[in-house]
C-alpha cells in the first residue's frame, strides 16, 4: 500500500511541474548550442571568424535586440584580423556577403560591403518583439581563384 501511495505522490508531482513550465517558450531558455550578443546600444558589432571554409563553419553570435530600446541601429559585422588574411565578404552579384532571408517590413536598409566589413541599418517594428530573423553570411578567399566559401546561417533576435 505505501509503494502505491508513493508512486501516485510522484505522478502528482511530476504533472505539476510539468504545468508550471507551460508558460515558458524556447526562446525564453538560453540556447547552449549556439553563443548570442545581446546589442543594446545604437550600434551592434559582431566579429566573425572563419574556421573552416569548405564547410562553411565560422565563429559569429546571433545577435539579441530585444532588450533594446533603441528603434534604429546600426549592425556591423567584421572579420577578425586573423580571417581578414585570408577573406573577404563577397561581393559577387548572385551571392553576395550578407542576405536577409526574411524581412517583416522594410527594416533593413543602406548595406555596405567593404570586404572586411558589412555594415547595415536596422529599424526596429514596433509590432516585432522577439521574432527570428534569418541571414546568410558568405565570404571568398582573397586569393586567386577567390572561391567561395560554404554559406553560413545565423539568426538575430528583433
Amino acid at each position: 500500500m505505501r509503494m502505491g501511495t508513493l508512486v501516485v505522490a510522484l505522478v502528482a508531482g511530476m504533472l505539476a511541474g510539468c504545468s508550471s513550465l507551460s508558460n515558458i517558450k524556447p526562446r525564453d531558455l538560453p540556447n547552449v548550442y549556439t553563443k548570442s550578443q545581446p546589442c543594446n546600444g545604437e550600434a551592434c558589432d559582431l566579429l566573425v571568424t572563419v574556421l573552416n571554409c569548405e564547410e562553411g563553419r565560422m565563429d559569429v553570435a546571433n545577435l539579441d535586440m530585444r532588450h533594446n530600446s533603441n528603434n534604429e541601429r546600426t549592425i556591423t559585422w567584421t572579420l577578425s584580423e586573423e580571417s581578414d588574411k585570408n577573406y573577404e565578404f563577397s561581393k559577387e552579384s548572385f551571392k553576395d556577403g550578407l542576405f536577409i532571408k526574411y524581412e517583416d517590413g522594410n527594416q533593413f536598409k543602406g548595406a555596405t560591403n567593404a570586404g572586411k566589413k558589412i555594415t547595415i541599418k536596422f529599424t526596429k517594428d514596433a509590432q516585432s518583439t522577439g521574432h527570428y530573423i534569418y541571414y546568410a553570411l558568405t565570404v571568398r578567399q582573397k586569393n586567386e581563384p577567390k572561391r567561395l566559401c560554404r554559406t553560413l546561417d545565423p539568426w538575430m533576435i528583433s
